[in-house]
């Protein structure tokens, strides 16, 4: 056997292999963390995986080796979910002017402690001018911290004259145009995360709205460090294993937040930083049977924070089948490290 065909032997079965993995990295994404780090971090590894599905069908392709190019454009398409939960085509011929009708429309943003311009003083106003530009029925911000000079008191002052009724933990606020017949607040223990739910008014409806903010990857500390040149053998390791015991921690954050879900009665909508992106058990347990407003009516790339190259998708809205999603849009305005996302829902009939 000559070099030749050994080599296209060996790229043969390396593209088999490359398929059975792709879809391992995909069927891990369903299992729960709690169960073992492994899984949350195979699932990671699922764009590395479709990236070199692309690679080959490429090749492949390139060579006329159609056969051999069917696994992993196999691939591709069996991961479709994965992909459109990041990039949404253009709905070709719509103007973004066109009116659009809505019953609720949402603005959800990680508000970076309100510090991205400065201070609380800065801050806090221009992310008010944008929900008032929006003309935003419901605002929900995640990592709305107080500060010594800005108490909590005096952010929900401010908010005020858009969002008559607001309500706040000691992390998430959420203030609404419409009343708000009841909220909760869960505080998860020894972590600065949580999440908050309300029931909103609308007319003759009753709607609860979950807003939350679940444990960071701390991927970004630890990229900070590698940027610093910390002389640390170890410290691929403590990156790996950071990555699966957080993973671990939003599985059980999630499942709390699950159960108050499918305990609920109102229709639900779910906005919030999950600090997953797509394609993660997190992701796909929170969404369940829900719709993601993204994938209903976004277009172009869905990331939505604005460090580790701008390519992550971690904040997100969902709703149940009461809504139908007639806008979506990622906003352009710096005033967090995350990006203000905005959906209008109408009720369905």
């Amino acid at each position: 056997m000559n070099r030749k065909r050994i080599a296209h032997t060996l790229a043969a079965v390396t593209t088999g292999l490359l398929f059975a993995a792709t879809l391992f990295c995909r069927s891990a994404s369903y299992i729960s963390p709690g169960k073992g780090e492994f899984w949350a971090l195979t699932a990671m590894l699922l764009p590395v995986a479709l990236l070199l599905d692309v690679v080959l069908l490429v090749g492949w392709l390139a060579r006329g080796r159609w056969r051999l190019a069917a696994l992993p454009l196999t691939a591709i398409i069996l991961c479709y979910s994965y992909l459109s939960a990041l990039v949404q085509l253009p709905e070709w011929g719509r103007t973004q002017t066109q009116p659009r009708l809505h019953d609720l429309r949402i603005m959800t943003l990680n508000a970076y402690g309100f510090l991205r311009l400065g201070d609380h003083f800065t801050t806090i106003p221009a992310i008010a001018r944008v929900a008032e530009r929006e003309k935003v029925d419901v605002l929900c911000l995640q990592e709305a911290f107080p500060s010594p000079v800005f108490p909590g008191d005096s952010i929900t002052a401010w908010f005020a004259g858009n969002f008559p009724y607001f309500v706040r933990s000691d992390m998430i606020a959420l203030g609404s145009r419409y009343p708000i017949a009841n909220h909760h607040s869960v505080s998860f223990p020894g972590t600065l995360n949580d999440y908050l739910w309300a029931d909103l008014v609308i007319g003759t409806d009753t709607v609860r709205l979950f807003t939350m903010h679940l444990r960071t990857t701390g991927f970004t500390e630890l990229k900070h460090r590698f940027q610093e040149g910390t002389d640390h053998p170890g410290l691929l390791r403590e990156v790996v294993s950071a990555l699966g015991r957080n993973s671990r921690f939003r599985a059980q954050q999630v499942e709390e937040i699950r159960q108050v879900i499918d305990t609920t009665r109102y229709p639900v909508i779910l906005t919030g930083d999950f600090n997953d992106p797509p394609g993660t058990y997190t992701y796909h347990r929170l969404k369940g049977s829900m719709t993601d407003s993204f994938r209903a009516a976004g277009h172009g790339c869905g990331s939505t924070y604005r460090r580790l190259g701008g390519w992550l998708r971690i904040d997100y809205i969902f709703h149940d089948k009461n809504f139908t999603t007639t806008r979506y849009d990622i906003l352009p305005d710096d005033v967090s490290d995350h990006s203000a996302v905005i959906a209008d829902l109408r009720f369905e009939q």
